[in-house]
């Protein structure tokens, strides 16, 4: 059976200076699922502490 998700850093099976990365973040109106909502999504995604791209 494949595996579709990762269990641990270890189980990359690489350094993780040479993993890409995408960073999330989400500004939201308040700390409720129920009665707040998202007003803006930013990502970046970085290899090695470099930045590679701004979304």
């Amino acid at each position: 059976m494949t595996q579709h998700w990762q269990g641990s850093f270890d189980d990359l099976g690489r350094s993780l200076a040479t993993t890409t990365f995408v960073v999330v973040d989400l500004e939201t109106t308040g700390g409720s699922a129920d009665d707040c909502e998202i007003t803006e999504i930013g990502a970046v995604k970085v290899r090695g502490g470099e930045i590679l791209g701004e979304y």
